[in-house]
């Protein structure tokens, strides 16, 4: 964690000597998301890298330019979908409204027919009990990059919209002419204010920043542009004066946040209502962010053990609204079944496969949005696949192994071990606290090492009940907080 600080801190050292805009504040090196830019990985294992910095700008500048493009056409043809197809009237808000900040996934409603949000779901009843009306502030995603296909979904999208009760207010409403040259115009100065960040340090790690700043420009998206300018015409509604966003605290965010909070008094309520990494550095909200602009007004986190010191921004509990089922489930601890579960990531639901073949007997359980036929190949004559609910595996369940999943901490406060594969000399996205390794969950970074400790965990399972049970109860205290009424109550300031 001492190594995560530096890097924090090398950041923040960056942040501070430049000018703060809407470039700085979406800049996907400094953002940090591993996922995103291999800059955090390089810097924590002492990696040294250089390149030409003029021919790499050109090359990477080529790919921003042309990908953005095809999301400029695609933007277009959702606003111009949405002008056409969309027939609800702009909601009338007032103060006591609830204004909610959510991902939207066209595929997955034209898919389902339907649109029911997941990720606050347990807020609606308690809404509806309280005669609270809320509106939905839409980020759509999963529009496909073929103009025939997205248009299909886009028909079926809105007419799914048009006909649920929903109340929503799209950033395409307010989207006028000025605000289409306003967002060329800033996606086509982001390689250029990009060069302003550059390093005149000799210094190995300035150099390594250096090479990434540069590589990460065609990683870049019109995305946070778009949203930073929905911000800016959010802010002209008098009568909003809160939002609870759904936060990963990623560049849409931080440009939504950054537009709010510089230009109006609405209070953005950061909902990071889901199990978090330490390595998921992004997410982690810093005193710089407060600073510059671009943090939410609180940070509202899934659990005790999430709550960050932080001089300047503001966190607190909020509750665990998709985790109620930990809290209704009794724990067994008589299970002998060894599952896999699979990540939405293919490459690693394949290294995960690979590593515990020699395991035994197992399950495995697929992520619910990837075809298990991708991993035909992979499954031994020992392996069984199932479909059942993770929740409906738990009592038969004595190990459960895995990568980057969010599963692995709902197991083992259900009193199930856990072990997390990972890759040597790569970065770990491990969601577990450090209570109870070696003993209810572990790491391996090869094939032996998942043999030896799966035996090593088993055999502690077997001889420490009592050590189990109270690891699995401050596995859910401290992660976790249950989604009762008044919780939820206190949570969204509804009293």
């Amino acid at each position: 964690m001492m190594e995560f600080q530096k890097l924090y801190d090398y950041l923040s050292a960056v942040k501070k000597r430049n000018k703060v805009d809407v470039h700085t504040i979406v800049n996907t090196t400094l953002v940090a998301n591993p996922y995103i830019t291999k800059f955090p990985e390089d810097f924590l294992f002492g990696a040294s890298k250089r390149e030409n910095t003029f021919k790499s700008f050109c090359l990477n500048t080529c790919k921003f330019y042309t990908f953005n493009l095809f999301r400029v056409l695609i933007f277009m043809q959702i606003l111009f979908c949405y002008k056409i197809l969309y027939q609800k009237l702009k909601p009338n808000i007032s103060k006591n409204d609830l204004i909610i900040d959510i991902y939207i996934n066209v595929d997955g409603v034209v898919r389902d027919g339907v649109f029911a949000d997941k990720y606050f779901s347990g807020l609606y009843p308690v809404l509806k009990e309280e005669k609270c009306n809320y509106i939905f502030v839409p980020r759509l995603i999963g529009v496909s990059f073929n103009p025939v296909r997205a248009h299909q979904q886009l028909v079926s999208f809105f007419r799914i919209i048009n006909q649920g009760e929903n109340l929503y207010l799209f950033e395409f409403d307010s989207f006028s002419v000025m605000n289409f040259v306003e967002l060329i115009w800033l996606y086509c100065c982001y390689p250029f204010k990009t060069i302003r960040l550059l390093s005149k340090n000799k210094t190995t790690t300035d150099q390594l920043f250096n090479f990434h700043l540069i590589k990460d420009i065609s990683k870049q998206s019109i995305v946070p542009f778009a949203r930073y300018i929905f911000g800016k015409n959010l802010s002209r509604y008098s009568d909003i004066s809160k939002i609870y966003s759904w936060s990963e605290f990623q560049v849409t965010e931080r440009a939504f946040n950054y537009a709010i909070r510089k230009t109006s008094d609405i209070k953005i309520n950061a909902c990071q209502f889901l199990v978090s990494y330490p390595a998921h550095f992004n997410m982690h909200i810093q005193d710089i962010d407060e600073i510059q602009g671009s943090a939410p007004n609180r940070v509202l986190v899934n659990g005790p053990h999430y709550l960050l010191k932080r001089q300047m921004v503001d966190y607190q509990l909020g509750v665990s609204l998709r985790y109620k089922d930990i809290f209704q489930y009794q724990p067994q601890w008589n299970g002998s079944d060894i599952i896999i579960v699979g990540s939405y990531s293919v490459n690693e639901t394949t290294h995960i496969l690979k590593m515990a073949s020699e395991v035994g007997n197992v399950l495995f359980k697929g992520h619910p949005l990837v075809d298990n036929k991708k991993f035909s190949d992979l499954m031994s004559k020992n392996t069984r696949v199932t479909k059942e609910n993770i929740y409906s595996l738990f009592p038969q369940a004595a190990l459960i192994i895995g990568g980057a999943s969010g599963s692995l901490v709902e197991a083992i406060s259900c009193g199930v071990s856990v072990l997390v594969i990972a890759r040597e000399n790569e970065l770990v996205t491990n969601p577990m606290a450090e209570k109870g390794r070696g003993k209810m969950w572990d790491i391996a970074y090869n094939s032996i090492e998942v043999e030896t400790k799966t035996k090593e965990l088993l055999t502690f399972r077997n001889q420490n009940k009592s050590e189990l049970i109270s690891t699995a109860d401050w596995y859910r205290n401290n992660l976790f907080v249950e989604p009762t009424k008044e919780n939820i109550k206190q949570t969204f300031e509804l009293r």
